[in-house]
């Protein structure tokens, strides 16, 4: 965890793009935490998702509208202490990769014709398994789109507020771009679809996929174009992997900083870095690299000589500042006492 992370997150931003954010939107403001609410009960109440439980018993999903209305509003109103083990909503589609890619690859009616029947027949008709259940409540493989959360969210807490029923990324952010009429954000060449297929990452486009048939059954903006944005690398043996930084902080190779720690590659890093690479970083950014279609290689020593020549032309500037500053005030000083008369033309 980070602490004050929001801060963190607006202060990167401002940084980043030289002046702060013209609207800044809360994923846990109440008025968003309703609609994400909302959103997903229509889904439900459309026969396009359905809610499961488990128990010692095993897995629980509703057989029809009503009974997965009931079990939704459950969910809502859960508590700490809930009857169930774990819960969540589902988007009704199965989760494996030859289904999804079909109908990723489907138009807007047909899309949503499959889901609806898919849900009528499998999870209405009663044919869903456990095993199944497990599969696609797999928060990283399956078909997760908001999940029961017993740790209350700090803002939330704050307000004297509780909050059971949280949306997924990737429903949260479909729902925001709905409502806000944006693109939820602008990703690298990791999130571009032809690039995830090349490298054959089935993570981005599983994520890929959901998002576009979220977003057609919710009638949302589609997914942000990547075409203009390049990877940026290091040539220092940092590493640019968020589940690999985390996987350091956890194993306590990091200390008590964790994410803040200085000599990670973050942007909070280069902003905090007393020997100006931040400055660096942003130069060489905005002047070489914002927007492209290539992938920037940071070198070491490109930075620390890139460093040298801004300090020095900073040096520079300022001593030019501070020798006009001075003159100026001796010459006011003079005048005072009469003894400086300005040349005329």
């Amino acid at each position: 965890k980070i602490p004050n992370v929001y801060d963190h997150i607006i202060k990167d931003f401002t940084w980043v793009r030289g002046k702060a954010p013209d609207k800044i939107i809360y994923a846990s403001d109440r008025r968003n935490l309703d609609m994400y609410k909302n959103n997903g009960k229509d889904l439900v109440k459309k026969g396009l998702a359905y809610v499961y439980f488990k128990t010692e018993e095993g897995y629980t999903y509703g057989k029809s509208v009503e009974e997965n209305i009931s079990m939704y509003d459950t969910l809502v109103k859960a508590g700490p202490n809930p009857p169930f083990q774990d819960a969540g909503v589902l988007l009704g589609v199965p989760s494996d990769k030859k289904t999804l890619l079909r109908v990723y690859n489907m138009d807007d009616e047909n899309m949503l014709s499959f889901v609806k029947n898919w849900v009528q027949e499998q999870v209405y008709g009663g044919k869903l398994k456990d095993t199944n259940i497990f599969g696609y409540s797999n928060t990283e493989t399956g078909t997760k789109i908001m999940r029961y959360q017993k740790e209350q969210n700090i803002r939330v807490k704050r307000r004297g507020e509780v909050q059971w029923l949280w949306p997924t990324l990737n429903l949260q952010s479909v729902v925001d771009d709905k409502q806000e009429g944006v693109t939820h954000v602008i990703r690298g060449k990791d999130y571009n679809y032809q690039e995830a297929e090349r490298r054959k990452d089935e993570t981005v486009l599983r994520t890929i996929r959901m998002q576009t048939i979220l977003r057609v059954l919710l009638k949302a903006p589609p997914i942000a174009s990547t075409e203009n944005w390049g990877n940026v690398s290091w040539d220092g043996g940092y590493t640019l992997s968020t589940s690999k930084l985390r996987k350091m902080i956890i194993e306590g190779k990091l200390g008590d900083k964790g994410f803040l720690h200085p000599d990670l590659p973050t942007i909070y890093a280069l902003r905090k870095d007393s020997n100006n690479w931040g400055a660096s970083f942003k130069f060489y950014w905005t002047r070489f690299y914002l927007p492209n279609d290539i992938d920037p290689t940071f070198k070491v020593k490109e930075f620390e000589q890139l460093n040298k020549e801004l300090k020095d032309a900073f040096n520079q500037e300022t001593s030019l500042i501070n020798k006009n500053f001075e003159l100026t005030r001796q010459i006011s000083s003079l005048q005072e006492r009469g003894l400086y008369l300005a040349e005329e033309n």
